[in-house]
């Protein structure tokens, strides 16, 4: 065989930053003898240049438009660079996928440790009461002494995890010296899971026992307003999942109401709970919708191959 036919042509749309200019150089270097097609983020293969090489490419990098990469015969791996993968996650896509054998793989790894981090950061912070303390350096900068025998501890306190991929699976492990009841639910159960994990059906059956409600779901037909009104009031909810998986999230004290500000960064879209400075807890240390910002996904990006 020659060398020239073992030659892989790789298409990449990934979105390099003005300040990233050793990662393009890294890529280059790591292509070694491959061919490498450089395209910007808005090049996602459905027109132009960008759609004719797609087309004769083996590997696709970055977030190539779903249905152009059906259309391209020859790609045989698309690795993207987003945990979240929901234009892919459709079944007439997957179908045509599977069936000529291409690879579709994401970027959860490289998301699962800060978001997990934050996840555990909003956890602690919002069980010890700081955004209350916060708002009062703001303001008289007063001690809150009457909050301190509504603060729980959160040993012994039950986590819910709703999806078990690489974001939970590293909560788990920091959430672990706490000793705090882990939960998760995951549409199939392998056995190989290393906590309790319970059905789809189980679910509303085992909230009323929840003190902590995370979503990690990813954005599909079937999880789309999977987190409602009843679900997701009287216990402390975190998401670092798209806000599709949200249907009317009320909290506590405002049933019926949701509001926000989003914006998406890297695999995940979060957006902030503007009400969420008043966060009452009560005794029992439950309380409404409080959702992290958009710094959970921000991470320092030193290697991309």
């Amino acid at each position: 065989m020659s060398r020239e036919s073992n030659t892989l042509t790789i298409w990449c749309n990934n979105d390099f930053s003005a300040d990233q200019k050793s990662e393009p150089e890294l890529l280059s270097s790591g292509a070694g003898n491959h061919r490498l097609l450089l395209y910007s983020s808005a090049q996602d293969g459905r027109r132009g240049e960008a759609c004719e090489s797609l087309r004769t490419a083996d590997i696709a990098f970055g977030f190539p438009d779903a249905q152009a990469v059906c259309e391209s015969p020859k790609l045989r791996w698309v690795q993207l660079n987003a945990a979240g993968y929901t234009s892919f996650d459709q079944p007439t896509i997957r179908n045509a996928l599977a069936g000529r054998g291409t690879i579709v793989t994401n970027s959860s790894d490289v998301y699962a440790e800060p978001c997990a981090q934050h996840l555990l950061a909003m956890i602690t912070s919002l069980a010890r009461g700081l955004p209350i303390a916060l708002d009062a350096q703001r303001g008289d900068r007063s001690w809150r002494m009457s909050l301190r025998p509504g603060l729980p501890l959160l040993n012994g306190q039950t986590v819910m995890l709703l999806g078990f991929g690489a974001i939970a699976r590293r909560l788990v492990e920091l959430l672990r010296p706490l000793e705090m009841n882990v939960i998760a639910v995951r549409r199939n159960i392998t056995g190989n899971e290393s906590i309790r994990v319970a059905t789809v059906s189980e679910l509303d059956q085992l909230l009323p026992t929840v003190d902590h409600l995370v979503n990690t779901l990813p954005a599909n037909d079937q999880s789309e307003g999977f987190v409602n009104a009843a679900r997701g009031s009287g216990r402390i909810s975190q998401r670092v999942a798209r806000r599709a998986t949200l249907g009317c999230v009320s909290r506590r004290h405002e049933p019926g109401t949701f509001t926000g500000g989003s914006s998406a960064l890297g695999g995940a879209q979060l957006f902030h709970h503007p009400a969420s400075r008043r966060w009452p807890p009560n005794r029992k240390g439950k309380t409404g919708q409080t959702l992290p910002p958009q710094s959970a996904t921000l991470r320092t990006r030193r290697r991309l191959a």
